[in-house]
């Protein structure tokens, strides 16, 4: 989701994949606006799938499909996160596109994956190429399952969360839920309305309440991408303390259900630090609470020690 790698079973690849393809034509659309033409875009496209019949390193993919263009290998600045390396790129139609935006792309027409790494580099190849026993699913049906998965994960939700979930315009995410709107039940949550699926009504309303343990979520865990109204996780003023420039998410503090603060991880050899950033005074069952976790959190990384320092 989001333009950046996820891990997902393997099984469900296309599901995924197919289920964002409305993000990719997205990415299709823009470069159309450039004025290239579809033509040209498919073939790109299309040669791209070709050359990723087997793992291959970008600048091994860049090579191919501009060999298969009948155009000469370009290279281009960005290599993300202020990165200004040159990078294996792919020029059309007076475009110059960096392999990893043909990447996004793709997205709208095939399915590729990671393959092994080769040294340092990362190698990446067609779905269908790579993994034993691929099942490809219709656009139409993966768009159907990925919202039930969504909502299986992440809901009581709404449409403009789940937009904001996989990448897509608001009018397209409305358009798949109004197609599962017959298994959806909405709900009310202090007031506020959002769906779940209805198979899930009877046991969230006959669940015990229970008081979520505390956790030490890493960054950018998945509990907090969930979602583009945030307020039952943060308070509002907190929210760029979570959520920084860049796309950067903190890890965070997860007590009774709500990010309390935010924490890092330093090593020395043996020992590990965690440091605390609380967002209000503590309790000392909470603190006690942060320190079983870090103690955790030793075991299974392997560390001698663990301090745990609260600002």
């Amino acid at each position: 989701m989001r333009h950046t790698f996820h891990l997902v079973p393997a099984d469900e690849l296309a599901v995924f994949v197919r289920g964002a393809a409305g993000r990719a034509e997205r990415d299709v659309r823009w470069v159309r606006g450039k004025g290239v033409p579809d033509r040209a875009i498919e073939g790109m496209i299309d040669a791209a799938l070709e050359a990723m019949s087997e793992p291959r390193t970008r600048r091994e993919i860049a090579e191919r499909v501009s060999r298969s263009l009948g155009v000469r290998q370009r290279t281009a600045l960005g290599g993300g996160w202020g990165n200004q390396a040159r990078i294996p790129a792919v020029a059309v139609g007076g475009m110059t596109l960096p392999i990893v935006y043909l990447f996004h792309l793709l997205g709208a027409r095939g399915v590729i994956c990671s393959g092994p790494p080769r040294g340092q580099e990362p190698t990446y190849v067609r779905a269908d190429a790579w993994l034993p026993r691929w099942r490809d699913v219709p656009r139409d049906v993966a768009e159907q399952r990925l919202l039930r998965r969504y909502l299986q994960t992440f809901g009581p939700a709404t449409p403009a969360d789940f937009a904001y979930w996989v990448g897509l315009p608001l009018r397209d995410a409305r358009a798949i839920w109004i197609r599962e709107d017959t298994r959806l039940a909405p709900v009310s949550i202090d007031g506020a309305l959002a769906t779940v699926l209805s198979e899930d009504v009877q046991r969230l309303t006959t669940a015990r309440p229970v008081r979520p343990p505390l956790r030490l979520l890493p960054s950018f865990d998945a509990h907090l991408l969930g979602y583009r109204d945030r307020r039952h996780l943060i308070a509002p003023e907190r929210l760029k303390t979570v959520y920084r420039t860049h796309g950067w998410v903190e890890a965070v503090i997860l007590a009774g259900g709500c990010v309390v603060g935010t924490w890092t991880l330093a090593r020395e050899r043996d020992r590990l630090r965690v440091v605390v950033a609380p967002f209000a005074a503590l309790s000392r069952s909470t603190i006690g609470a942060i320190r079983e976790e870090a103690h955790d959190l030793r075991r299974f990384l392997g560390a001698a020690r663990v301090d745990v320092r609260i600002r």
